[in-house]
């Protein structure tokens, strides 16, 4: 159970991740290839499995793209959460 917990809350952060990836390299106008060569990668696969969800990776890895694109990460930020839509 514990471990199913765990699991769950992996998923739910590299999908957060993902999206902040994926938005901030089409706000800077950057491209899945560029951030592959920021990093080092002797290929782009790693990058392009990644934000398609075909692959988790560590969070030094994680850490290093967020780097790279200057995200900063803020965990006392309160997330908006969508309105309730009214009952008619």
């Amino acid at each position: 159970m514990v471990v199913t917990t765990i699991k769950r809350q992996i998923l739910r952060l590299n999908a957060m991740f993902r999206k902040a990836i994926k938005e901030e390299l089409k706000r800077q106008g950057q491209s899945k290839y560029w951030l592959a060569q920021q990093l080092e990668l002797t290929t782009a696969n790693t990058i392009y499995r990644y934000l398609r969800g075909d692959l988790n990776l560590s969070g030094h890895r994680i850490a290093e793209m967020l780097q790279v694109l200057k995200i900063e990460l803020n965990p006392t930020a309160k997330v908006s959460k969508p309105a309730k839509k009214k009952k008619r």
